[in-house]
């Protein structure tokens, strides 16, 4: 009996150091992620206040500016609607060629770069009858422009842009460095705990 014991508890010792040595690595990987925590939290949290700081700036210009133009646009809708609505008008009427752009595009045929490189030639076409007349041919009068449409504000576009390298940061690195110690510190608890209770069967 006394040499079974022994012979048991001999077989077991390989199990126990295993379990040993799965707690203290553990542990180890506990400490690490703590300390990594410490380490790379201040940074995570630093690019997160500046892009927060940047993008509140932009938000905050995207609003005045538009606000400032719409403003403008109501106080000159008076003088202004019959241009506004030429202005509609003619988008609506340019809708018929936008689908058949869209069309031959589902078909692979490039109507998209056939419609850039037109405008491009109407743009050269309308310098030069600007330079020789001082009259445009595809815009509105500049003095019309500048009283009922044009407008300095920050673009929907580039406050879209500004978001998504903002996001794009907060993917990586912001998150991987305010949280890569706690992921690291969970995961050593996790193996300590397995090699507890792994060798019954139980594992998280």
């Amino acid at each position: 009996m006394v040499f079974k014991a022994i012979a048991k508890f001999i077989a077991m010792i390989p199990k126990i150091f295993k379990i040993i040595t799965g707690v203290i690595m553990g542990i180890k990987d506990i400490f690490l992620g703590l300390a990594r925590e410490f380490e790379e939290f201040p940074q995570g949290a630093y690019y997160l206040g500046m892009h927060a700081a940047i993008f509140v700036q932009y938000l905050g210009v995207f609003a005045f500016t538009n606000l400032f133009c719409a403003m403008q646009m109501i106080q000159n809708f008076t003088s202004c609607f019959f241009w506004y609505a030429l202005d509609i008008f003619g988008k609506i009427l340019y809708l018929i060629p936008q689908l058949i752009i869209m069309f031959l595009m589902f078909l692979g045929i490039p109507a998209d770069e056939l419609e850039t490189q037109f405008w491009m030639f109407m743009e050269d076409i309308d310098r030069m009858v600007v330079d020789a007349s001082g009259y445009h041919i595809i815009h509105f009068p500049k003095d019309i422009r500048d009283k009922c449409f044009n407008c300095k504000r920050l673009k929907t576009s580039v406050l879209i842009n500004k978001a998504n390298d903002a996001f794009g940061d907060l993917k990586d690195p912001i998150i991987p460095l305010m949280t890569g110690g706690i992921v690291d510190m969970f995961n050593g608890a996790r193996s300590a705990v397995n090699a507890v209770l792994g060798p019954i069967g139980i594992r998280i």
